[in-house]
Parts: structure tokens; sequence; C-alpha cells
């Protein structure tokens, strides 16, 4: 996906409802922010809508009016991981956050524990190795870029992605990932083609088929 908005249609497509989970996030941003996650929790609890009963497009289409009368994206990229939670309380047990930065003005529930990306590069297989139960994994390529001077480029090298990719190519293969989601966030990469050069890199060293023109 080129954003995070149907994220949780993934993840609820693939998990067991009545089972725990832990979740990896590796994203250069939190995504915890405030932006009305009781609100459209509130909504799909009034109106009785389960993520994994509707239509992918029907979810990202989802409109909600908050009190001042704006109407507005229900699921947006910064507040699906507190809906999930909400929706399903209990269903989150470990929560990593592997982040390039760390969001001052966040709201959520979860017990998080956050690393680096040094020792991520390093650790990521030992650290899905430490929970008891399968993971939902969420990583944003964005992670690997940053910005300055009002300049995107990539400052994480080549080899650390490989790095990265090789750890979870392995956890999927020894069924310790339960379902893993990757967003393109190419507004967040400098443009579409730096964007698709490296989430080719990354199918490529995941083994997957799929390929970005």
């Amino acid at each position: 996906m080129d954003n995070h908005l149907a994220a949780i249609w993934c993840w609820s497509q693939s998990i067991n409802f009545k089972k725990k989970y832990s979740l990896l996030h590796i994203d250069a941003h939190d995504d915890l922010s405030k932006t009305y996650s009781h609100e459209a929790y509130e909504y799909l609890k009034k109106n009785k809508i389960k993520v994994q009963d509707i239509p992918i497009e029907n979810l990202t289409s989802l409109k909600l009016k908050l009190s001042d009368g704006r109407i507005c994206q229900l699921f947006v990229w910064d507040n699906y991981i507190n809906v999930f939670n909400l929706t399903n309380p209990g269903l989150l047990k470990d929560v990593v956050f592997s982040t390039s930065e760390f969001e001052k003005k966040i709201s959520s529930r979860l017990k998080i524990k956050r690393i680096e990306n040094f020792y991520l590069q390093d650790n990521l297989l030992e650290i899905l190795q430490q929970s008891e139960h399968k993971w939902i994994v969420n990583l944003d390529i964005d992670y690997f870029f940053t910005e300055n001077n009002g300049q995107t480029y990539q400052y994480l090298t080549d080899t650390f992605i490989y790095n990265i990719t090789n750890q979870l190519k392995i956890a999927l293969q020894e069924n310790m990932i339960e379902v893993l989601t990757i967003a393109i966030s190419p507004e967040c990469c400098g443009n579409w083609e730096t964007a698709l050069r490296v989430i080719n890199l990354v199918s490529h060293h995941l083994g997957t088929k799929f390929n970005y023109q």
C-alpha cells in the first residue's frame, strides 16, 4: 500500500481474534497521534462495523462527522493503531516500536518498548523470538529515510535494509510472523522514484514476487 490506511484491514484478514499477538512497528513515525481515535472507535461500535467483514475499499472510504461539523476520513495514517487497539482490547501483548522520530504528543494505551535502529539491525530476529505470541509486523519504508533542510534522502544504507529484511524473511519462514504489512509512503521518501527503488529492494530480499514500476 502507499500509506497505512488499510493496514488494520490486512491484519484483520490474517489473525485469529481469539488469540493474542505481538506488534512490531518499524516506521519513521509513531502513528499514534490523538487524531479522533476515540471518535472513530465509537463510530465503528455504534454502527456495528467490523474491519474484518468489509471490503478494503469500504474501509478506506469511511467518513466521520466530528463535533464541530467537519467531515473527515475515519482512518488516517496516524490513528489506525489506536483504533485497532481500542476495538480489540487485550489482543496486542508485546508491543515494540523502532521509529526514526519520537513524537511527544502521542495518545495510546499501549505499553511500548522502544528500540533504536542500530539495535534492530542486529537483533530483530532475537526480538521476535522472545515473544510467546506470533507477530504482526508493520513496516513503513520511510523508516530508511530522513529529512534535513528541506531535502529528503535515504540515510540507512542498502546493507542495513538487507539486514532488516533478511531477518524478517527468516522469521516468516519459521512462522513467527502472522502478517507483515509494508507501506511505501512516497511523500516521506522524497518521491515515487526513490520509494519504488527501496520497495523493490525490500521485496527482492523478502523473496516476494511483486514488482512495482
